[in-house]
């Protein structure tokens, strides 16, 4: 499932919204859609119900002699 980034009017990253709720908000006029990196996004035009966002997680398996090795993979860092 694809989802939509979402900013609020200062810029600062929400958690995203799934397309058709990021539509809902722009006809009612709660949102204003732009590209960012031509990427979809919305700009929320009123005060968010929450500001609570998750971290996220980036990690890379490294592939040696056809089987995944755990033991040397890169670690697991946090944005």
């Amino acid at each position: 499932m694809q989802y939509v980034p979402v900013v609020d009017s200062n810029q600062r990253p929400l958690m995203p919204t799934t397309p058709n709720r990021a539509e809902r908000w722009s006809k009612s006029g709660k949102a204003t859609p732009f590209f960012r990196k031509g990427i979809f996004c919305v700009r929320l035009n009123v005060e968010p119900s929450g500001r609570v966002t998750q971290s996220v997680a980036v990690g890379r398996i490294q592939r040696l002699g056809g089987y995944y090795n755990k033991r040397k993979s890169a670690p697991i860092e946090t944005l």
